[in-house]
């Protein structure tokens, strides 16, 4: 196993403050150094051969690759996820990296229909998965830091495994499966088209998250709460194309000056339908600043639209989606937003409240870690 990396100075306060991951790919946060040993030792070709290497491409794969689909990231780090031997270091590591960052809460996001390609079943996937988070949960108690890991199951746009990962996460409830995801390709693969899916997993109480409002607009975010019963969204920046400013419209791509004045500018902020709904619903939208600062949604952080829909009053939390490809943390989204907006220690608190308030884990569990994590952490 490889020794403990992060990207962020443990000894920082903001390092050290209890925190909670919902937008988490498992598969995005495989450490460089992991990524090369694994594939090594099941002769998989890699682009680059070092960890800093790697590590630069993965960061800078667009502009290295041009014309590249970014599933190509994730299908480097799926192919060395095939076994369950594969899967219980990843997911042993993975929990070793939230304990640096400083979560006492974390849901890991997967798709196991990835992970098939060496003989799996995606029960057995599931469980050398619950493993390894237990493993490293264990690791990481006897240094004296406590959290604790949930599964979610993302349902792939592009294919035809719902019902299939619903009946896993339903028979994995025991093992600490709390949800189901929606992930892949937005534009031309509206949620709806597995609506069944999502509308059966509410009926027997299986917690809902849908990626929208990323690469589609404010309508994907309607379609994801409207048809497939989404309690969260995950990324949903673009519900921002439906908030205008005094009755004037701004996309995601407006002047920076109109972010950067988002708390002098709550009393003009005017709301449309689809904005209205998730103000109403109490949705939380699962933001990930840095890795939509890449130019899916906008080019940079300082344009990034969270200040301004934290101002309407949308109930938003920082997550770092994938932690290997944007080379990030939750301490790092926090620190992101304080440096590009001003954010406030109570800003922060609220978002790390709202967080919990809309995790997917058990109730009793989610109050303890409240009460004995959280709020002595955060004051």
């Amino acid at each position: 196993m490889s020794t403990a990396t992060t990207w962020i100075d443990a000894t920082d306060p903001l390092a050290r403050l209890p925190k909670i991951a919902l937008h988490d790919h498992l598969d995005g946060s495989l450490r460089p150094e992991t990524l090369i040993e694994l594939a090594t030792a099941a002769g998989i070709a890699l682009p680059r051969t070092t960890p800093a290497a790697l590590q630069h491409w993965l960061r800078n794969f667009a502009e290295l690759e041009p014309g590249r689909d970014w599933e190509d990231l994730f299908g480097l780090s799926t192919s060395v996820m095939q076994s369950r031997d594969q899967l219980r270091r990843v997911a042993r590591e993975y929990v070793h990296t939230l304990a640096a960052d400083g979560v006492v809460y974390a849901e890991s996001r997967w798709a196991p229909e990835k992970h098939l390609a060496g003989g799996l079943t995606m029960d057995e996937a599931v469980e050398a998965v619950a493993e390894g988070l237990a493993r490293g949960v264990a690791d990481v108690f006897e240094l004296g830091h406590r959290v604790e890991v949930r599964q979610v199951l993302s349902v792939m746009r592009t294919g035809s495994a719902g019902q299939q990962v619903l009946d896993t996460a339903l028979r994995a409830a025991d093992i600490g499966v709390v949800g189901i995801d929606l992930a892949g390709h937005e534009e031309g693969r509206p949620a709806h088209e597995h609506a069944a899916t999502f509308q059966r997993a509410a009926a027997q109480g299986i917690r809902r998250t849908v990626h929208a409002g990323e690469a589609a607009g404010a309508a994907s975010v309607a379609d994801a709460v409207e048809t497939c019963a989404a309690q969260r969204i995950g990324h949903g920046a673009r519900l921002v194309e439906d908030i205008s400013i005094s009755g004037e419209s701004h996309d995601v791509h407006s002047a920076v000056g109109a972010w950067e004045a988002a708390g002098s500018l709550a009393s003009s902020l005017l709301p449309g339908p689809i904005a209205t709904q998730i103000l109403d619903r109490g949705i939380v939208l699962e933001v990930c600043p840095t890795s939509n600062s890449e130019g899916v949604v906008v080019a940079s952080i300082a344009q990034h639209p969270v200040a301004l829909l934290a101002a309407a009053g949308i109930r938003v939390t920082l997550h770092p989606d994938n932690r290997m490809l944007s080379e990030t943390s939750v301490t790092g989204e926090m620190r992101a937003v304080v440096r590009a907006f001003g954010w406030s220690h109570a800003q922060l608190r609220r978002s790390t409240l709202d967080a919990l308030d809309a995790a997917f884990g058990p109730a009793e569990a989610l109050e303890r870690i409240r009460a004995e994590l959280v709020l002595p952490g955060w004051g």
